[in-house]
């Protein structure tokens, strides 16, 4: 008798986490559910231990586990691809291997609900974040989201709680290909979110079923990646736009002004005029020339912030 086809594909990316796989595998095997479900783990040519503990696994649960073991190191993205594009399944559920679920029911919650509610495409929960050992509240709240809030807020839940429904089309998968074409570009998630809510809403439940760890050395302190980050920004509203032929664009416009400014202003600061220069390229002509009759303004305070940081 052939076994049925999953309900639901839990994708596991996963790279040097040999100290918090376990926790993440563990979470999901526990889970109490009414259907099947299959775990998808992709792992990015890891060398600290992490794909010997994934075969012990796939040794024990050879029926519930499919591995992606990369032969060598392909970077997040193409890691991340090749895990998303693999689920044939009704629902997708999705976190990363330093994470774990807390509720064994987790699940069974959230596929109940998005059962109940097919005007919804996705279903989160509250979490907690690990912080120096010690559990802390996260600052996301239960409800109901559509699009226009998540262009304007952008994410409503962290990704270690997602389960929505498999979706995207391939014209979908196209923008996100190109999106991670230019290496700038950094935000995958909220890409792949509005691209969800397109097809419908959000829902984040009133319970807490999951934690998230935050490392001890925090990569938003680095300024190269603050700038990746920023343009990164930048991007993910401008190609949304263009993707979705301005049905959007009064938030997403706003949107990019405030990236784009931001961009100027830390460029100028840090005595780059060519990049903020290069940070304008590609945008509309209106915004072009908004932000070349304020470049003055830019340069003035630049030299303020300058100025204070001399003599503090």
């Amino acid at each position: 008798m052939n076994k049925r086809e999953p309900l639901v594909s839990v994708c596991l990316i996963t790279y040097n986490h040999a100290t918090y796989i376990r926790d993440a595998i563990d979470g999901v095997l526990a889970q109490q559910v009414n259907f099947e479900w299959v775990l998808i783990i992709a792992d990015d040519g890891s060398t600290d231990g992490t794909r010997d503990i994934l075969l012990e696994y796939k040794s024990r649960f050879s029926d519930q586990l499919i591995l992606i073991l990369q032969k060598k190191n392909v970077g997040p993205y193409r890691n991340w691809m090749d895990l998303m594009e693999t689920p044939t399944s009704k629902y997708v559920a999705y976190f990363e291997g330093d994470d774990y679920w807390t509720d064994s029911l987790k699940l069974q919650k959230q596929v109940d609900y998005l059962e109940a509610n097919p005007s919804s495409v996705f279903c989160g929960s509250l979490v907690n974040k690990l912080v120096s050992g010690r559990i802390e509240d996260d600052s996301f709240k239960p409800g109901n989201y559509d699009i226009d809030f998540a262009i304007q807020n952008g994410r409503v839940c962290q990704t270690v709680s997602w389960l929505f429904k498999n979706v995207l089309s391939s014209d979908d998968y196209t923008l996100i290909h190109k999106a991670h074409e230019n290496p700038s570009f950094c935000s995958g998630d909220q890409l792949f979110l509005l691209l969800l809510l397109q097809y419908g809403n959000a829902n984040v439940l009133d319970d807490y079923m999951a934690v998230y760890r935050i490392h001890g050395s925090s990569i938003m302190r680095d300024a190269r990646f603050v700038r990746k980050h920023n343009y990164g920004m930048f991007l993910l509203y401008r190609e949304f736009n263009d993707y979705t032929k301005g049905r959007y664009s009064g938030q997403l416009t706003r949107n990019m002004i405030f990236w784009l400014e931001l961009i100027i202003e830390k460029e100028l600061i840090l005595s780059s005029k060519t990049r903020a220069l290069k940070a304008m390229a590609g945008v509309s002509p209106m915004l072009f020339l908004k932000h070349s009759l304020l470049m003055p303004y830019y340069v003035l305070k630049s030299i303020v912030y300058k100025f204070r940081k001399r003599y503090q």
